[in-house]
């Protein structure tokens, strides 16, 4: 499928077994967890601006995951 997708892109799928996986073009990615649940955008600037927005406990106290290709 994303080798038919032109232009930045980005895929998420949830599954039932609480699995997620990320489909993504060459555009870049930050992900963190929270309590519960995952937060992503294209920059770190714009996520935390996001975290800020929303009254979220500091982002040093979330969980950052590197993304690998593959």
């Amino acid at each position: 499928m994303a080798e038919k997708v032109e232009g930045s892109f980005c895929f998420t799928i949830l599954s039932k077994n609480n699995e997620l996986y990320i489909v993504k073009g060459d555009n870049p990615i930050t992900l963190i967890k929270f309590d519960g649940f995952y937060m992503y955008a294209s920059t770190k600037e714009i996520l935390m601006a996001a975290v800020k927005k929303l009254g979220l406990k500091s982002a040093n106290e979330c969980l950052k995951i590197t993304v690998d290709d593959g």
